[in-house]
């Protein structure tokens, strides 16, 4: 029988516990009380079942309604999309995120982003896979 030494032990429990595995989401479910159904969070809603995210951007809509400024707020509104996933991320896993995060175009592929205007603000939403959602935290 080969006798393991106490060093590398020690080293092999020591990146285990600062580099851990990231959640699954059975276990995430868990963490958030097993709420059945649709869970609301401060930057999204949660579908535990059907594992999905609904993530919305929004944006004030210009005084003036010339062709740029509405794009402009269109932009806007997108971006607050963008940056509401990586809360949720972050809210969902406890993780920060990193600070050169880069939103590739897999976080929105094959999902429809719907916009409109509702209260003086241009609203974005989408419903994205959940583990799209998670992954964001281990970039």
């Amino acid at each position: 029988m080969r006798r393991v030494p106490f060093l590398a032990v020690f080293f092999v429990l020591a990146v285990g516990s600062v580099c851990p595995a990231s959640p699954s989401i059975p276990e995430l479910w868990m963490a958030h009380g097993m709420v059945q159904g649709i869970q609301t969070f401060r930057y999204g809603e949660v579908d535990w079942e059907s594992e999905l995210a609904y993530v919305a951007g929004e944006s004030s809509l210009p005084e003036r309604g010339t062709p740029s400024e509405v794009l402009r707020c269109r932009r806007a509104a997108r971006v607050s999309l963008f940056l509401n996933c990586y809360l949720l991320s972050h809210e969902l896993t406890g993780k920060e995120p990193s600070d050169n995060s880069e939103i590739d175009g897999g976080l929105f592929e094959d999902v429809t982003v719907l916009g409109g205007e509702r209260d003086g603000r241009y609203v974005v939403g989408a419903w994205i896979p959940l583990g799209r959602i998670v992954a964001l935290s281990e970039r």
